[in-house]
């Protein structure tokens, strides 16, 4: 299928929406046992296969979620790969409602780790405690709802985590600002790193993201302290 990417798992990182009020929804019916098609099965295990690799410990999860695609597409739709964009639509705006009862806590708080730090390591401690301060208001299941209606539970909640992690999350940015203006290559980021660490023990995080941190001051500590860890060739355009 064409469009069987990244239609697994709808998860909310840290500045995501969640919906508390919404009744439960029910998840499909189950599918017939019934042997199905060559070409169904086929479809069937490419689909389970990639979700099982997207969303490592959700079995039941995903199982859930292929029922649902055979209620919303129809099995000729998926046979012949053409379910249709509104067809797709649906099941995305059904598929977190639907399944996440069937989502382990810890495979959903994975979820929430890796769409928060979108794979980078300076977020780490502030997804670590926005995960923290919204679960200690709401469920897990309602965090991975990532609901579209912003309700008052939820806005508490995030209002709760913004109140515990502003820091952090003040922190975080400055560091990925940083990082991302000093390392130009992978060859300068542990000097980048060395040289990090010294600007954030010399000024908090607002003063280096409003600018009034003087790091001109601090180059010739950044050189004779992290000097080494620059390449021995300046890297291309550096």
């Amino acid at each position: 299928m064409k469009r069987r990417v990244a239609v697994f798992a709808v998860f909310v990182s840290a500045c995501g929406a969640v919906s508390t009020t919404t009744p439960e929804a029910q998840s499909p019916e189950p599918v017939s046992e019934e042997p199905i098609s060559p070409a169904l099965g086929e479809v069937r295990s490419e689909f389970l296969g990639s979700c099982g690799d997207q969303v490592k410990g959700a079995k039941d999860y995903c199982d859930c979620s292929w029922k649902l695609l055979v209620e919303v597409a129809g099995e000729e739709a998926l046979v012949d790969d053409d379910a249709t964009p509104e067809q797709m639509a649906t099941f995305e705006s059904r598929l977190s409602e639907a399944c996440v009862n069937e989502l382990p806590d810890e495979v959903i708080q994975s979820q929430f780790m890796a769409g928060c730090t979108t794979g980078r390591q300076e977020l780490g401690p502030f997804c670590t405690c926005s995960w923290t301060a919204l679960t200690e208001k709401l469920e897990p299941r309602a965090v991975a709802k990532g609901g579209r209606k912003k309700t008052a539970e939820f806005e508490a909640a995030r209002k709760h985590a913004d109140g515990k992690c502003k820091e952090l999350g003040m922190s975080a940015k400055a560091e990925l600002g940083f990082m991302q203006g000093c390392a130009k290559a992978p060859a300068l980021v542990p000097f980048c790193g060395c040289a990090w660490e010294i600007v954030r023990d010399s000024a908090d995080a607002e003063k280096i993201l409003s600018g009034e941190a003087d790091v001109d001051k601090l180059k010739p500590t950044i050189k004779s302290t992290c000097g080494k860890l620059l390449p021995d060739k300046p890297p291309p355009g550096q």
